[in-house]
């Protein structure tokens, strides 16, 4: 059987405007004998186990699409093949601690076609659907239509599985994102991904019966969401932190346990380190005391670069909890599940948040010392500073530029575009590197690594 899935095709108007149509809500596993371990990561496992994608990306059959060996394709064909990728299993790098080398090698064979389309003419035909599909160079619409992507998807995961197994648990508490990302900063690129975005469903109301509702959220979510536009991979960090209302709530609680047992006397500082040494922590969380309180509270408005300096607090919370504790993380949390729960957190407190599904209730949160003094990406101090990244700063320009250049160059950047959704590919680090490089030593990592020590 052919690993082609039967996920969809182009059709075209007499008016040049481009139609998805046919499309299937099913992952293209479902149909295959290949790539049967795609689904591994949405069914019922424990939950502390690996989540990434556990299977080779799905592998273009050129022979069957009518692709020459050698030659030249129209846009028409090269778009047909394009509607394919809306399902993000051909470029999937989630999978990559099985064999990368190969892995690699079979998603750069898929965007082989792109580079058949030769002619001019048909060079301009596939940038212009490009530009009608994703809104690029308009950052601002590539972010807008991302955040819309997003909702979409959510929407109909929820509402499918709601509706096949006739239940309410997949109802949707809570969804957002940070919101000084590159699409919260209306600064993306198609194909990004919405940092630190999480989901609460309803679930059960019993933890023990919520894996499988998180599973299988997560599977219909991957399924739903055209990756062409908003791009998630398989993998952990980029794919959006799923909780149920009960693991959330657990979460917290085991959190909150912790604070309370900490020995505040414990945060040995330099007085040099930060404000944060002016205060008396005997009393800052064991007694409560409210002036002390707020005077950490107000430290989440000063930005710094060192991380680690910036979040004393969860460093030390972190260390209450074991690094692998078995089957139920909800009631004996490791470090790494506690850590993913301080960036939702956070982000649930200083965020974006979707007001078409619920709310959480902000008045119980209140009473959390973990919901107040949180402070892992310090978000609320980001929020007032200026965006100094270098690629976003240069892709401000790149909205005007991109105009202006040669329709090989304008096609060269969105074949670029396309395989940088390949978090391993390192093509674009040379004609384009301005507009995707990080700029400098990933921030985050020194914390992470103190936050699970």
């Amino acid at each position: 059987m052919s690993s082609i899935a039967p996920i969809g095709f182009t059709a075209y108007n007499a008016g040049n405007k481009y139609l998805n149509v046919n499309k299937a809500n099913k992952s293209p596993g479902l149909y295959s004998n290949v790539n049967k371990s795609a689904e591994s990561r949405f069914t019922y496992i424990p939950i502390n186990n690996p989540t990434n994608f556990r299977g080779a990306p799905y592998k273009l059959d050129f022979n069957f699409l009518q692709v020459p060996e050698k030659g030249s394709i129209t846009a028409k064909k090269a778009i047909e093949i394009f509607e394919r990728f809306k399902l993000g299993n051909y470029l999937d790098i989630g999978d990559d601690t099985i064999n990368y080398a190969r892995n690699a090698e079979i998603r750069k064979e898929n965007l082989s076609f792109l580079d058949k389309v030769t002619a001019p003419a048909e060079k301009q035909e596939f940038i212009s659907y490009y530009k009608e599909l994703t809104g690029f160079p308009s950052l601002y619409q590539v972010s807008e239509n991302i955040k819309i992507a997003f909702v979409k998807a959510v929407t109909q995961a929820s509402e499918f599985l709601n509706k096949s197994r006739e239940t309410h648990g997949y109802d949707i508490i809570q969804a957002g994102y940070d919101g000084i990302c590159s699409v919260g900063r209306h600064k993306a690129l198609p194909g990004s991904d919405l940092d630190k975005a999480y989901i609460i469903i309803r679930g059960t109301g019993r933890i023990s019966g919520d894996p499988i509702y998180v599973k299988n959220f997560m599977w219909k979510l991957w399924d739903f969401t055209d990756q062409r536009i908003l791009s998630y991979n398989h993998d952990a960090a980029a794919f959006p932190q799923v909780y149920t209302q009960a693991q959330f709530n657990a979460l917290i609680k085991k959190a909150d346990e912790a604070c309370e047992k900490m020995n505040i006397r414990s945060f040995s500082l330099n007085p040099i380190d930060t404000a944060l040494s002016l205060l008396n922590y005997d009393h800052l969380i064991l007694n409560r005391d409210v002036r002390k309180y707020n005077e950490y509270k107000q430290l989440q408005n000063t930005y710094t670069t060192d991380y680690i300096k910036a979040n004393k607090f969860y460093i030390e919370l972190c260390r209450q909890f074991p690094i692998y504790t078995g089957f139920n993380v909800f009631e004996k949390p490791t470090k790494e599940v506690m850590k993913n729960i301080g960036f939702v957190i956070e982000t649930m407190r200083e965020g974006v948040h979707f007001t078409k599904f619920g709310k959480i209730d902000y008045s119980k949160l209140m009473d959390s010392t973990t919901f107040n003094l949180v402070n892992l990406s310090q978000l609320k101090a980001l929020k007032t500073r200026g965006d100094k990244k270098p690629k976003r700063l240069a892709r401000m320009r790149l909205e005007k530029d991109f105009d202006t250049w040669d329709i090989d160059k304008q096609f060269r950047f969105i074949k670029t575009l396309i395989a940088s959704s390949c978090a391993n590919n390192t093509d674009f680090t040379k004609e384009f590197s301005k507009y995707f490089s990080r700029g400098g030593e990933d921030l985050f990592a020194p914390l992470i690594k103190q936050l699970l020590k």
